[in-house]
């Protein structure tokens, strides 16, 4: 029985034997899992990251742009775009 309330900090996990056979049969490794037994675990914070505060020069045009979409900030807009494009260089290397 596995207790999953998202305001615990800590959680209990139980792996049974039937898991464990279950998992070894669709073909996961002894180190893939979780031997059967009473697990207690505690819930981890997201890690954020620390913003850095910088001065950008924008175009007037980019500004127009991020002015239609005022539902997000412009750091945030800037933010997402750019993300996009490290995801993607990451992903071509």
């Amino acid at each position: 029985m596995n207790t999953t309330n998202k305001t615990e900090k800590e959680l209990t996990y139980e792996v049974t034997q039937k898991d464990w056979e279950e998992g070894i049969a669709k073909g996961w490794t002894e180190d893939d899992m979780l031997k059967p037994g009473i697990y207690k675990v505690r819930r981890a914070t997201r890690f954020r990251h620390k913003p850095e505060e910088v001065n950008v020069i924008l175009e007037a045009d980019v500004v127009g742009f991020l002015k239609k979409h005022p539902d997000e900030s412009y750091e945030k807009q800037i933010n997402s775009a750019l993300r996009k494009l490290m995801i993607e260089e990451v992903k071509a290397a």
